[in-house]
């Protein structure tokens, strides 16, 4: 039986260089099964508050609401955020982990 929580993950985040385009992955985790996470703009441009190109050495705050899968027989979920610019380099990766209180 397969359950969620909704948490909402805040990041801040000072790329080092500029970007003119941004792709998000996010993907939630649990025992040995993985899915993408439903709500997460793939354009990293069309995350609310954020425009680009993402200028470089500015500090940027993201909030991300996720939905946490998780089973009856577990306590935590993972979700890992990962951010490339037009160039595949990866400017940011972040892991959300919830702990499930029962």
């Amino acid at each position: 039986m397969k359950m969620g929580t909704n948490v909402t993950a805040h990041v801040t985040i000072t790329p080092k260089v500029l970007s003119q385009n941004i792709s998000v992955s996010a993907v939630a985790r649990w025992w040995i099964f993985s899915v993408e996470v439903p709500g997460i703009p793939k354009n990293g441009c069309e995350i609310e508050g954020v425009y680009c190109p993402w200028p470089a050495d500015k500090k940027i705050d993201l909030y991300f609401v996720l939905t946490i899968p998780y089973s009856i027989f577990q306590v935590e979920g993972t979700v890992n955020i990962v951010l490339t610019n037009e160039e595949s380099i990866i400017i940011g990766c972040f892991q959300v982990i919830a702990q499930l209180v029962r």
